[in-house]
């Protein structure tokens, strides 16, 4: 999609409240955005949604990935971690278990993510 047509999605829903909207367009707009080379406005596009819905695990996890994609390993692995505690407060074994997957595979050497 066009991520400026997104981001305008993502301010207008997040201008009425619509968190859950907000959100997903933010996240597919970032993901448009990295997918075009733009990190920085994937970036700012990944903050602005988690704005709007601060515990969306999907727009956290995107900014990990983005964050390994730019050789951001040492935050990028804080950010997985943090993920995984907001996922395990919230009982979700399962959405938890597919975020360490996630960062094992991006993070290899990465102990915390280390699979059994």
């Amino acid at each position: 999609g066009d991520p400026e047509g997104l981001v305008a999605e993502l301010e207008g829903a997040a201008a009425r409240g619509e968190a859950a909207a907000a959100a997903s367009a933010a996240l597919e707009a970032a993901r448009a955005y990295r997918l075009q080379g733009h990190v920085s406005a994937a970036i700012d596009t990944c903050l602005a949604g988690i704005a709007a819905r601060p515990s969306d695990t999907d727009l956290h996890l995107l900014l990990a990935d983005i964050a390994v994609d730019c050789g951001w390993t040492g935050h990028a692995g804080d950010t997985y971690a943090n993920l995984l505690r907001l996922v395990d407060l919230d009982g979700d074994a399962e959405r938890g278990e597919a975020i360490r997957a996630a960062a094992a595979e991006r993070l290899p050497g990465d102990g915390r993510f280390a699979r059994a």
